[in-house]
């Protein structure tokens, strides 16, 4: 099982609606929101955070996505 922590000033549970059963997994990828315990395998940011993200996950298996701001 691949655990990929999924975080973003803008996500809600909401997101697990993409998924098939609704809850965040699909085959054997389980999404989180939150990784306190340091778990994920992965970790994908979306935008940027207000405040330093703290993870154990190795750099080469990070992913950053920044949007474009609102006003362009």
């Amino acid at each position: 099982m691949t655990i990929i922590h999924f975080t973003s000033p803008h996500v809600t549970h909401a997101l697990f609606r993409q998924t098939p059963l609704d809850d965040g997994k699909w085959n054997a990828i389980t999404i989180r929101l939150e990784d306190p315990d340091h778990e994920a395998d992965w970790l994908v940011a979306f935008d940027r955070h207000h405040a330093p993200l703290e993870t154990k996950v190795p750099k080469e298996r990070r992913a950053l996505i920044i949007s474009e701001p609102p006003e362009f």
